[in-house]
């Protein structure tokens, strides 16, 4: 029987027809067809990196599906004054990858993020400190007065 011949992983034989297994949760058969079944593929099934930016529309990607949502603090001036700065503590943790989301005012215009808590040498520059757990910004020492507000606009995970 050549269809014994031709049957191998996945194939099978019998009463001389020749078959496709299937696990009925990714693959099935429908219609005398074969093909991925509605919500078949798992993300475990996915190789890493398969899904690529290009390959997502725009209208699906949000922050409520990525489970983040915003926050907005107005802080004044902490206790915590050193010759590093001044270190304000966020209410919430600002997630690994996000550090760059975060902005920062000084009563009302934006200051400059810089990469480094040593980079913070004046008024207008604040560095983040602790993305992915207690999250914090550091300002320069002299940069606020009693009566200074600083607000602080950041993405955290719900």
């Amino acid at each position: 029987d050549i269809f014994a011949l031709a049957a191998g992983n996945g194939l099978a034989v019998s009463s001389g027809v020749l078959s496709v297994g299937v696990d009925g949760s990714s693959l099935e058969i429908d219609s005398d067809a074969l093909r991925v079944k509605a919500l078949g593929i798992a993300t475990s099934m996915l190789a890493n990196l398969s899904i690529t930016e290009g390959k997502i529309a725009a209208t699906q990607v949000s922050a409520a599906k990525m489970k983040l949502q915003p926050k907005s603090e107005f802080l004044a001036q902490s206790d915590s004054v050193s010759s590093a700065g001044v270190t304000y503590a966020l209410a919430q943790t600002v997630p690994t990858n996000f550090g760059d989301a975060v902005i920062a005012f000084r009563n009302g215009q934006r200051m400059q993020q810089v990469a480094t808590a040593g980079a913070v040498d004046d008024n207008s520059k604040y560095f983040v400190n602790g993305i992915g757990g207690s999250s914090q910004i550091i300002c320069n020492s002299g940069a606020f007065g009693s009566t200074d507000i600083l607000t602080v606009d950041y993405l955290f995970d719900a």
